[in-house]
Order: C-alpha cells, then structure tokens, then sequence
C-alpha cells in the first residue's frame, strides 16, 4: 500500500451488510464527510464530529506529552460533556489512566460505547503512536468490549475467565488482532485440540487455516463467539479489506501462500493488491525482492507500476545497485521513462556525481525532461558553476525548459559579484516561469550592500504573481537601512492590496529607533487593519522597554491590543523588573492577565526567589495560585532551596517543615528501601498503607518509577505520615508529588546508580556497549534489585548506556588540552541546556536514549575531526545523534523533498532578524510575536551540494582568520547558517552547535562552549552568539578540575 493511501478515504467494509446496531451507532456519532478527502491535525471534534465512520482517523499522535495530552481531554470534554476531571485518574508519561465510569453521564448506551473504544484506542500507551488511528481498531476495541463483557456474564468459574484474556496479554504491543472488525480472535496453539473451535477451524481449507492462523495469534477469547464470527468473516468483509490487510500480513511474517489467498480474495482489485503487496515486501528491512518481483509479475496492467518501484527500492539501499534497477527500469512498461528518471537521479545522487551516466539515463527519461531539468540543478550546483552544461541541459528539458532558465537565472544572480546582465537574458528565456525570475532579480537587487531601489521596482512590476511579495521586500529593505526610509517605506505600503501587515512591520520600526518614535508608531497602527491589535501590543512593549518604563502609556495601549492579555502580563513583569519590584503592582496586573494569569503568578514567584534574600513564604504563596503554571513554580521554589542550601528546612504549600535528608544517595538509605520493598506483596494493602509501611524519608522511588522520561515521581513524608497534597483520596500521586522529588530525590537517586555502574565499568576491559551490558557485574547488579519487573532492569540498562558512553567521550578528551582536564561528571553539561543543568545529567532526557547517544556523537565528531567537513560527515554525526533516541520523531540525516520544512523562533532580536532575513534559501514570516522559517523544499542532492558550499566558504574564512576573535566569529557563522537551513529531518541543534561547533572550537585550541539556551543561535546576530560563544568558554574554564 503505498504512503498516500493512509491520507485517503477508503470503504474498508461493506456498509450495507454491517451489523444494523454498529451501523446506527456509527451514523449518529459520525456522519459522513461531505467533500472532503482527508483531514489534517489533531482536531478531535473533526474525527468524532466529521468522519466518515469508514474511513481512516487522521490523526498521526506524538508521544502524548502533557500539552496534546490537555488538547485531546479538552476536545472531548466539549464534545460530550464530559468532565475531564473525572475521566482521567492519574497520568503518567505517554499513558493515562481512564475512569470510564465517568462516561455514565453519556446517556446513550451505544454512543457510550463507542466513545469508550475511541478513547480506549487514543489513549492506549502501548499503542503505536507512528500511525494514525484506523475505524478498524476502534470497531475491534468496541467488538473486543462486547465479547469480554459476555464472557463475564456468561462464565462463572473465575479461573477459566481469567484464562480466556491470559493469551490476550502475552504480547500487548501488537496490533494484528485488531485490524479487522467483527472478528474475534483466538489463539490456536494455546485452545484444546478437542474443542468446538478446533473442529470448525478443521473444515477450513489449507489457504484459509494459514490465513486465519496468522489473524489469531496474539487474543485468547470464548470459543462459541470466535467461531461464529469465523464462519461470517469472508460474507462480511468487502473485497477491498483484503487487500487493505496485506501490508500488516508481509510485515508480521506471513508465509507467501497466505498473502496470495489474501490478494484473491481482493476480486476486481487484484492488480491493485499485488502491486500492494510488492511494495510490503519492498519496506521490510531487508527488502524482499524475490517476492516482491513475484508480486510485480502477477500485477496485470500495474506491473510497470510495481517494477518501478522496486527500482526505487534499488537506488534507495546505502549503496545503490544500478545494474539491477536499470534490469527493473526495463520491464516496467508505461512507466520507463520515470524509472530511468529516477536512475539519473540516482546517479546525480552519489557523493561524487557520474554525470555521463546520468545523461545516459536521462535520453532515455520520461518526454517532460524533469531528468535533464535534475542535471541542470547539478550543474549549476558542482564547486565551481558549469553555464554553458546548463544551457545544454535546459534546451534538452522539454516542459521543464523555463524552470531550468530561472534556476540559471538565479544561478547569476547567487555568485559573489551578481551578474545581472546574463540573469536578465535567461529571464527573457523562462517563458512561464519569467515572473519568477523577474522577482529573483528584485531580490538580488535588494541584497546588494548599496540595494539598488529603483532596479528593484522595475522588476517588481514584472513579477506577475509574485508582484505583492516583491513590494513587501522592497518595503521591508527600506525599513532595513541604516537609517529606515520611512516616507518611501509608507509609500509602498499604501500601493499593495493587503498592506496589514507591513504597517505593523512600519510600527515596530519606529519602535526599534535609537529614540522610538511612539507618535508616528501609533499613526502607522491606526492603518493597520487586522494587525492594528498587534501593533498597539509592540508599542505597549516599547513603553515598558524604556530605561525608565512608561507604564501609564503602556496601559493606555493594553487596553487597546485585541487580547490583552499578553500585555497585562508584560506589565506585571516589568513591574517585577524594576531595581526595586514592585510586587503590589505587578500582582495587580498578573490578576488582569486572563489565560496568562498562572503564568504571570509564575513570574511574581520566580522574583521572590530572585531577591538577595528569597521570600520563600510569599513565593509558595504566590505558586500556590498559580493554577497550570503551579507545579512549575513549585519546581522553581525546589531549585532555589537547593541553590541557597536551604534543604534541611523545604516548605510546602501550608509551610509544614519538611526534612529532607541531603544525602539521599547514600547507599544504606537505598538498601533500607530495597529490604522494606519486599513486604509489599500484600494485595490487601492500600497504596497508602504500603507508603506508610515502608517509613523512609522520600525514597519511595521504586513503586512510582519516576525514572520514565516525563514523570519524576515520589513520597514525601511528615512525621511519618504521608503529606495531604501528595496523594489524592485514592492513594495516588498528586502533581505536586510528582514534582517534590523531581529535583530531590530523582537526582540523587541516578547519582547513586551512576557511582555503582561507573566501578562496574572500572573492573573490565569492555569492546562496546553490548558487551558492557551483558558482563556479570551489570547482570549481579540487575539482579539485586528490589522487584522483578522490568522497570529496574530498564533503569540500570539504560544508566548503563550513558555511563559507557560517558566514558568513552572522557578517553577521547584527553587527546585534546581544552578538554582534557574537564571532570567526566561534568561532561554532560555539553550536550545539554545550560538552563537545564540544575537537574544534572538525566533532568534534561524527555528523549529516551538522548544522553548516551550525544556522547556517541560528539566522540565521533572528535574522533573524526581532521576528516573534511562534508555533508557526508554532517549526515553521520546527525545519525548517531539520533539513532539510538527512542523517540517518535523523524527521520535522522538529511532532509529529501516534501519532508517538513518550517520551524519557529520564539526569542530573537532585531539584528539577528535583519540578518535572518538576509539569507539565501529560506524565507521569514512573523507570527505573533515569534518568528516562523521556511526552508527549501529541494531534493538531499541539492541539499547536500548547499551544505559542502558553506562548507567550503567557511575553510577560506577560517584559514584567513589571524585572531581567536577572529575564528570564533567564523565558527559561529558556519554553524549559524547550517542550523538556520535545517538540514537534517531533526536534531539540527544538537548536530550543529553542541557537536560541530565545539569540535571546531577545540580544533582551533579552544574552550568549547555551552549556552543557557542554544536555540539562540536561530535569532541573534553572529556578533551575539561571539558574545555568548565566549560567555559558555568562560563556564568552561571554571568546571575544569
């Protein structure tokens, strides 16, 4: 099945033949979409209010972090009145725990049901969050609620019920028994062979026992349900469900036989299902080409289709095997002329480009001429520029030709001195295209030292479509002048159809002079139509900006932003700036901040913690009120204690003393826990009288395991009671117990394990991590554990990991002398926020794996620091940064087309967006008050041909470089402009600053660096990021032993 198809609507069953109550329930809580092909987002009341009950949710979930996590539970409290107080207990991670029993207020029994199996599939922990939730697990999750609540009513002895879900268990993650609705299934091996079921299942032909079998191997269920849903499965399912089964099948093992019986079963669509199928066998890791050749041959008027495909699949391996995909290129038919496309850009695709083979295959590409257009981008792409090829290639490009003009056209204008005159004549050629070309020529005239204004209008007018894009530059680079052009800024402006926007753009420039300009500031905002609220909200900001805040003004404006909320707030908070704060003040705006009211009580919080002397009192107070924002702000009060050393007396929401022993990591206070852990079998004792039973002072660590990337968890006691506030009436954690160990007790608890794993690693001599893993010292310590579930032995594992790892990293730094004498404990702070080194080393891992796999990455970055900088180099570090990261994110290397391309920038300043805006291959919107990229959307090659460009502009500069000032401002504007381009799919941070840019820092004889948030990078000026480059040099210096 191919990628796309997971976005279309399909009729999965037979709507006429469903069952009546499923169909009624279905058509009353989901009516059908009208027009609609595919919904994009995470909006609930879409997928519960709009979809077509056939179809697939479109809702491709993230780990559900506490943010999409509050989305989803606000939705669905709109949508069916729902308290969502009531219908989530305790969440914990990625999982939540559901009281159901809070869905009684749905009256409808059947629309109570079915909410039930939506909300059971969405909030599944184990469920695999890389795909989109399908119609058919939600039919299998109501289907599988039915059957259990008849097995309980209809079976009486307790051990044989409990045996009829023992199967089910045996292996939660997997989801084939949930892919087709209606079917009950069973686990063959594990049913006695003298029962009803077998008898039946005896009858089925060989074909059908297969594919049955493979349906039925992970739920045990009650035999009479399973084989009267058996003996409807093929009258009940539409053809086409076959065929949408395939995929699941080739990738859970099934044997060949099985998949054909399923491609039959697809009637009119069988081409369709073995062209399915060939592509199935194309994903496994490795592909199955035998069998997906064999697919490919059996696939009727598709099979050029499916023998295109696995030509791809050829090109696609780590070392590409042409000979094979041009074998596949010959016998696809129709489609041989996209094949061989594809083989040119394959070889245009190879670190060092085979153009002659490539122009080979593309005389024999498709008539559209994308082959020859491909070789043109290469041409113009190659170190040093080959026009007269381009040329060559543009007049083979058929259809293409005018694209191939423009790209040679900008080709001109993107050398270090533009020629204008040659970008002018292929202009003139570009048919089409030509207004795009005229508006790149306005650009490039913009982007002179001197912009040439006049020249950029002129070719304004002729860019057609992009006509408006190209006055708002023109507008914008007058605003960008040394000193702004006001008059003829305005005058633009006024010319344009829908100017909102550049007025404000003109506000703020007034706002941002030396002496802002607050009279015409607010004139400009009064043209400002959809924008005027925004803009009234910047001239509110420059008011509070003032060495001394104008807040008499400020509220003037406030009251007329269209929310203001953000403003009340920035009040409150330069209220709290002032020499002397202002706390009456402040928290009299912070009560006026509407949705932002936590966070402004957040803020006032966080200034009490910040006076010489802490007001801890007013500060809890303070927290206290702050609603979301409150176990933030209780963290913070925790971070101030421990900066102060003020542990020995922590206070809590009341001001009840606490004692909270310092010295948490001491081993005897661990092996107290271990002991009293196993007394707490007990099923009849309660979470709380198992809490009190085990009377050790915040170390109950092993019963929560707050070691799960997202929750710190733990007891705090009082007096030997637990503190209300911590548990709920249930037993359960609270939030604020959740956060009170995050920094007290989750730390010193990993410290303890770090010291036990670091002498295990000590006692060998071990060739990698596996075997590290795997040696009797780890094994002992995994068995003397207090539990025999997995969460220890994953606990251990994974420190096991970082501290390898870790180690390694530290032989490698003595190689260097600005990192050799760097304590190992310390090296982590590297490779992470320097906001976030407070909770140490396993504070900042919301990525399982995050930690070991930077360390692996910046030892290679070292390890391989006299190799090129290439894009080939910056592709592997980006891989092992990434590749051990258990995390749903997407894919590691190099971004290929159609992949995302935007990120937002939330903190910059005016230079570093001036010089933003000034860069090649991306484009710069303001949303809000933060800033939104776009990069390119080209193909790897061009990506990568990009990378080694900057990469060889920056050799020259450096080696040009005299003094550290020098190179250090070189550094910084390499790796700017790479992290600006996104390269990578993801982990274009930890690639570009905390890998490459230390190991050109300690190439050059200096210090690496660390910044408190190196997302800075993205909006400041390169004159900034020296500064901060040198302030993370000297935090340095100073960790060093």
């Amino acid at each position: 099945m191919d990628v796309g198809s997971r976005y279309r609507r399909s009729s999965i069953f037979d709507y006429s033949k469903s069952d009546k109550g499923q169909k009624d329930a279905f058509k009353q809580l989901r009516p059908e979409l009208t027009g609609k092909k595919h919904l994009v987002g995470y909006n609930v009341k879409q997928l519960l209010g709009k979809v077509d009950v056939f179809g697939i949710f479109r809702i491709k979930t993230e780990p559900l972090h506490k943010v999409m996590r509050e989305q989803l539970l606000n939705e669905i409290e709109n949508i069916f009145g729902i308290d969502k107080g009531k219908l989530v207990i305790r969440g914990v991670g990625n999982k939540i725990n559901v009281n159901f029993t809070a869905l009684e207020e749905i009256k409808d029994g059947e629309q109570r049901d079915w909410t039930k199996a939506y909300i059971s599939v969405l909030f599944n922990s184990e469920r695999d969050v890389s795909r989109p939730i399908s119609a058919q697990e939600v039919v299998a999750e109501y289907n599988r609620s039915k059957v259990e609540h008849w097995v309980n009513e209809n079976t009486e002895d307790k051990d044989k019920r409990k045996n009829y879900y023992a199967i089910k268990d045996q292996d939660k993650n997997s989801y084939i028994s949930k892919t087709v609705a209606g079917l009950v299934t069973v686990d063959l091996k594990e049913l006695d062979k003298n029962s009803e079921f077998h008898a039946e299942f005896e009858k089925l032909d060989d074909k059908q026992q297969d594919f049955l079998s493979i349906l039925n191997q992970n739920a045990g269920k009650n035999d009479k349900i399973a084989i009267d849903q058996l003996k409807k499965a093929s009258a009940s399912f539409e053809k086409n469900s076959f065929r949408l089964l395939i995929p699941n099948f080739v990738k859970a093992g099934a044997s060949f036989d099985a998949i054909k019986w399923l491609v039959e079963k697809a009637g009119a669509r069988t081409n369709m299902a073995y062209r399915d199928a060939c592509s199935a066998y194309l994903g496994l890791e490795p592909p199955d080409f035998d069998k997906a050749k064999a697919c490919a041959e059996n696939a009727g008027g598709l099979k050029g289709n499916a023998y295109l495909s696995i030509c791809g699949a050829y090109l696609n391996r780590e070392s590409p095997d042409f000979d094979k995909a041009k074998e596949c290129a010959e016998l696809s038919g129709k489609e041989k002329g996209n094949a061989y496309r594809d083989i040119c850009e394959g070889y245009l695709g190879l670190q060092r480009p085979d153009y002659e083979k490539a122009k080979e295959c593309a005389a024999k590409a498709d008539k559209t001429g994308s082959a020859y257009s491909h070789m043109c981008s290469f041409y113009l792409l190659t170190e040093k520029l080959d026009f007269d090829k381009a040329q060559e290639c543009a007049e083979l490009a058929g259809r293409s030709k005018d694209s191939c003009y423009t790209d040679i056209c900008v080709a001109y204008l993107e050398q270090e001195n533009p020629d204008f005159e040659k970008a002018k004549e292929y202009a003139e050629k570009a048919g089409d295209s030509k207004p795009l070309a005229y508006y790149a020529i306005c650009k490039a005239y913009l982007s002179l030292k001197d912009p040439d204004f006049e020249k950029a209008k002129e070719y304004a007018e002729k860019s057609g479509d992009s006509n408006e894009r190209a006055y708002e530059d023109i507008c914008r680079a007058y605003l960008r002048q040394e000193s702004p052009d006001f008059s003829n800024a305005i005058a633009i402006a006024d010319k344009i159809d829908s100017p909102d926007y550049l007025y404000r753009d003109i506000c703020r420039a007034y706002l941002n002079l030396p002496n802002p300009d607050f009279e015409n500031a607010a004139k400009i905002a009064k043209k400002a139509g959809t924008a005027e609220g925004s803009s009234y909200l910047f001239i509110c900001k420059a008011y509070l900006s003032l060495e001394n805040p104008d807040f008499e003004n400020a509220v003037l404006f406030a009251q007329k932003t269209d929310d203001s909320t953000e403003a009340y707030r920035d009040i409150c908070r330069a209220y709290l700036s002032l020499e002397k704060p202002d706390f009456e003040k402040a928290a009299m705006y912070a009560d006026k901040a509407g949705k932002d009211k936590g966070k402004a009580y957040r803020d006032i919080c966080r200034a009490y913690l910040g006076l010489e002397k802490p007001d801890f009192e007013k500060a809890a107070m303070y927290a206290d009120k702050a609603g979301k924002e409150k176990g933030t702000a209780y963290r913070d009060i925790f971070a101030a204690y421990i900066k102060h050393g003020k542990l020995d007396d922590l206070k809590l929401l009341d001001n009840t003393s606490i004692e909270a022993d310092a010295n948490i990591k001491l081993p005897e206070n661990l092996e107290k826990a271990f002991s009293n852990f196993v007394n707490w079998n007990d099923a009849n004792l309660t979470n709380r009288e198992k809490a009190l039973q085990l009377n050790v002072k915040n170390e109950d660590w092993i019963k929560f395991p707050f070691f799960n990337n997202y929750a710190k968890s733990g007891l705090i006691f009082v007096n030997n009671e637990v503190k209300e506030g911590v548990l709920d009436s249930n037993g359960e954690l609270t939030e604020c117990g959740h956060a009170l160990l995050g920094i007290v007790v989750f730390r010193g608890y990993l410290d303890y394990l770090t010291e036990k794993v670091d002498e295990c690693l000590a006692d060998g001599d071990f060739k990698d991590v596996n075997e590290f893993l795997n040696s009797k010292k780890i094994q002992s310590l995994i068995k003397e554990g207090p539990s025999e579930n997995d969460s220890w032995k994953n606990t251990i594992t994974d420190v096991a990991k970082v501290v390898y790892e870790r180690n390694k990293l530290h032989e490698e730094c003595q190689k260097y002398d600005t990192l050799k004498n760097i304590p190992k404990e310390e090296l982590y702070k590297l490779v992470i926020d320097g906001r976030a080194h407070m909770y140490g080393p396993y504070g900042f891992e919301n990525e399982k794996g995050y930690l070991a796999a930077m360390f692996n990455g910046l030892r290679h970055t070292l390890q391989h620091s006299n190799d090129p900088l290439s894009a080939t180099h910056y592709d592997g570090i980006n891989k092992i940064c990434l590749k051990t990261v258990t995390r749903d994110m997407a894919e590691y290397g190099f971004r290929n087309k159609g992949q995302p391309r935007s990120y937002g920038i939330d903190g910059y300043t005016e230079a570093g967006y001036k010089e933003l805006v000034a860069e090649n291959d991306i484009s710069v919107g303001r949303r809000g008050e933060n800033l939104e990229v776009w990069t390119n959307d080209k193909t790897k090659e061009y990506l990568m041909n990009t990378f080694n460009e900057l990469s060889n502009e920056y050799s020259k500069e450096l080696e040009a470089a005299k003094t550290d000032e020098e190179k250090i401002t070189a550094i910084v504007k390499f790796c700017q402009k790479i992290e600006r381009r996104h390269f990578c799919c993801d982990g274009n941070i930890r690639t570009s600053v905390f890998c490459v840019m230390n190991m050109e820092l300690v190439k050059q004889g200096l210090n690496p660096t660390m910044f408190n948030d190196p997302n800075d990078i993205d909006g400041h000026s390169v004159e900034e990021m020296v500064v901060l480059v040198k302030d993370g040099q000297k935090v340095v210096e100073g960790m060093k032993g």
